[in-house]
């Protein structure tokens, strides 16, 4: 069974997937503004 065993440290792997989770959320927030702005642009553009 020893051969098998496997031992990292994945706190450098999960620091990253926090900062990716983060970034992921603060871009679909940036991306929810610009839609809001295009529908009021578009609104107001007629």
């Amino acid at each position: 069974m020893e051969p098998f065993l496997t031992i990292s440290d994945f706190t450098k792997v999960e620091k990253t997937m926090d900062e990716l989770q983060d970034q992921v959320q603060s871009l679909s927030m940036e991306l929810e503004k610009v839609k809001q702005w295009r529908e009021v642009e578009i609104k107001y553009s007629k």
